[in-house]
């Protein structure tokens, strides 16, 4: 029978009722007449995926072959391993892949010879969906095979159907970004439809004016309506098409939105200022589910391509405004204070402010309360200075105000920001610095000016207290000298040219070496150490301390490691915590990496935190610490004595040791006041359970002083100097 006819069962060729699907083509591909009968009655009315089944059938591989070569959209093929020869059903396979590059039809193999072939080499080596023994497919087998098979033939034709109409609608987008004209718009419109759809279609672009019902100004159209000029009794339509064609254009412009028939569709493009088209699709055949996604997505490029066109134009008469606040922009700004003759600037003031964390908000909150909160800053400062004053938002998250400077006074300033900022029923406080500029001190036009105001603000940023900077000509060179020395540092963190030293920590009493404290140096190419009070704020407010701390954590673990395994006992090392490395939620995974990779734990490291960033935020700090300690890590407060810390609350917090500041200890030996500081934090560390250390030392009446008031613990110059690591080797060496 290899030369028996192709079979096509009536119901493959009845044409399915609009609305329906068409059924899904299962091609039976066995010599044996009856595996296609029972295959036909078994599946007899059944549905998949709410779609009939409609089976082709041929008798052998040659018969598959030619049937598929003009065959379209063949879901599946149940095909028989042996026929004409023992490898045919694989053989016709290969086919089907690589000869008629049909990569989305699934395949099911059936064998009556258990064993043939083994499944997993066939489906990986064959692109198969399913391998089965004949006498296995029974009823549900079978229906979930094909079932399954389905569903892979849906999902790789619509992946390959979006992706073709992905790429195209991002080729094609671009050129209506372009376009000048509402005619030569139109057609590209429709002419980039076909790329789309990829079959004949009738259609035309037709300009609404929402205001006038039943408005219609073509503007191209092709097929069918390529004579029509407008919609009316005297068209070339029929009056029942006519109707229904209105009907739709009614719909989606009152729904403002684009709707889907069974054949057609109607996308609403809108270009705001109530400049809107109607682009009205109708096709010969069925409007699928991935044929209306695609033409949803267009639709979103089209509607960015007609609101460019009035973009551009909109531009004009906006070029000074900032769209989300209604305030001047950057350049109406600076026009404003360009339109200032010079001898009307004496007494003017401009303010710039910055507001911190803006970033932060939009990520944590979202977009939309991030434009809500800008509008509510905006309506804030307009409302302030209501007359005589300039407002503008010259940055992303930058306001700025031209005005009287008595009006324009720090302390002003900073009390418009003191309450907070109703936003999407949320109440929100805002940090912000600025900077301030007097016009009588300065030269240069508006650009000139906002640029001296953004280096004022720099200058405040810089700085801890106050939150302000007035700008002054000099300010500019030592911005210019903090940014070139930011630089640098940077370049010598990343060419690992920072250096790490140590200072020996010891017992009072017998001068035994208890620990020692890991501290960063920062050495110049040509020689000169740049003291870390200068370079450490510098990194603090640039961000770049959070990977320098991270180099010190990364080093302290190397060089420990290295002395462990000499068998030195460098004992504890304290490693200073930058405010932004102990607010930041991986920083303690991060360290355990560091240990893990050097084979260390928690407990031959302290931590310090300052006193200040132990009252930073009650909440946040118990936990962090919290943490800190459930991991095993020695904490120690930093400079104590200076941040006014509350008792009660330094009785909750779960450290180890105070650090008494050296600002208490330099002068223990000459004066009773700071003698007696040091004996309360002393006394307060003993009844809280917690062992105290000083830092400073230099002299022999100071150790002396500290041991008879209890703290046993000491460093500075009269123990040892910071060292590098060679040094500290030795050091340790000799301890031996």
């Amino acid at each position: 029978m290899s030369d028996a006819p192709l079979v096509f069962f009536d119901d493959s060729r009845v044409e399915p009722k609009q609305g329906e699907q068409s059924p899904w083509k299962i091609m039976v591909v066995d010599d044996d007449h009856d595996v296609h009968s029972v295959t036909e009655f078994v599946m007899h009315g059944v549905t998949i995926l709410d779609r009939s089944l409609s089976f082709c059938h041929a008798y052998s591989a040659a018969e598959a072959r030619e049937l598929l070569a003009h065959e379209q959209d063949i879901a599946v093929i149940l095909l028989d391993v042996v026929m004409e020869s023992e490898n045919a059903g694989l053989t016709l396979v290969k086919q089907i892949r690589e000869e008629l590059g049909l990569l989305s039809t699934r395949i099911i193999l059936r064998t009556g010879q258990p064993g043939y072939a083994p499944e997993y080499e066939a489906i990986r080596d064959y692109d198969i969906n399913d391998y089965r023994t004949k006498s296995e497919l029974s009823y549900a087998r079978l229906l979930t095979s094909l079932t399954a098979a389905i569903r892979s033939y849906v999902q790789i034709k619509d992946i390959a159907e979006n992706s073709r109409g992905l790429e195209y609608i991002i080729q094609s987008a671009p050129r209506l970004l372009t376009l000048t004209s509402e005619e030569s718009y139109a057609s590209a419109l429709i002419e980039q439809i076909g790329g789309i759809i990829n079959q004949k279609f009738d259609a035309f672009v037709a300009k609404i004016d929402p205001h006038t019902s039943g408005s219609y100004e073509f503007l191209a159209s092709c097929g069918k309506y390529k004579n029509i000029k407008t919609l009316s009794n005297d068209s070339l339509l029929p009056h029942s098409d006519l109707q229904s064609l209105e009907a739709s254009l009614k719909s989606s412009i009152q729904k403002q939105d684009s709707l889907f028939g069974y054949q057609s569709a109607c996308l609403y493009i809108s270009g705001g200022d109530d400049q809107i088209l109607c682009f009205y699709i109708e096709l010969a055949s069925q409007l699928v589910d991935q044929k209306r996604r695609m033409l949803s997505v267009f639709s979103v490029a089209a509607i960015m391509g007609y609101q460019n066109m009035y973009l551009m134009h909109r531009l004009r008469l906006l070029a000074y405004v900032d769209q989300a606040t209604g305030l001047y922009n950057r350049t109406g700004f600076i026009n404003a204070i360009d339109e200032l003759e010079t001898k009307s600037r004496q007494g003017l003031s401009v303010v710039l402010i910055d507001i911190e964390g803006f970033s932060e908000i939009n990520e944590a909150l979202g977009h939309d309360f991030g434009d809500d909160l800008l509008l509510a800053v905006a309506r804030r400062l307009s409302s302030v200075f209501e007359h005589n004053m300039v407002v503008g938002r010259v940055s992303a998250d930058g306001f700025a105000l031209l005005g009287q400077e008595i009006s324009l006074e720090p302390e002003r300033i900073s009390d418009i920001f003191a309450q907070p900022f109703a936003v999407q029923k949320n109440s929100m406080y805002l940090r912000v610095v600025f900077g301030l500029v007097r016009l009588g001190q300065v030269q240069g036009d508006g650009a000139d000016i906002v640029k001296d105001a953004f280096i004022a603000v720099k200058i405040a940023k810089f700085q801890q207290q106050p939150r302000y900077c007035y700008y002054l000509p000099q300010l500019e060179v030592e911005t210019r000298k903090k940014l070139a020395m930011l630089d640098a540092l940077r370049h010598s963190l990343i060419d690992n040219r920072l250096e790490l030293y140590y200072q020996p920590q010891v017992d009072t009493r017998d001068g035994a070496l208890t620990g020692m404290e890991a501290l960063m140096r920062w050495k110049t190419d040509d020689g000169v150490f740049i003291p870390p009070s200068t370079f450490i704020p510098l990194a603090e407010q640039s961000g770049l301390i959070v990977d320098m701390g991270n180099w010190v954590l990364n080093e302290s673990c190397r060089n420990a490691r290295r002395w462990l395994d000499e068998g030195l006992k460098p004992g504890r090392i304290a490693v200073n915590v930058s405010v932004r490395q102990f607010l930041n939620p991986a920083f303690l995974d991060i360290f355990a990496d560091i240990l893990k990779r050097h084979q260390l734990d928690e407990s031959n490291f302290e931590l310090e935190i300052t006193e200040s960033m132990a009252m930073h935020d009650v909440e946040d700090v118990l936990r962090i610490l919290t943490d800190m300690k459930s991991r095993g890590y020695f904490i120690a407060i930093d400079d104590f004595g200076t941040g006014f810390s509350s008792l009660s609350y330094l009785q909750q917090l779960p450290i180890d040791r105070l650090k008494i500041d050296r600002s208490f200890v330099m002068a223990i030996h000459e004066t009773e006041r700071d003698r007696a500081i040091a004996g309360l934090i002393v006394g307060l560390g003993k009844s809280l359970g917690l062992s105290v250390i000083a830092e400073g030392v230099e002299h022999i009446q100071q150790s002396e002083i500290l041991a008879a008031l209890g703290c046993y613990e000491a460093q500075g110059y009269y123990y040892g100097k910071p060292m590098d690591s060679k040094a500290m080797f030795e050091l340790l060496k000799s301890k031996v």
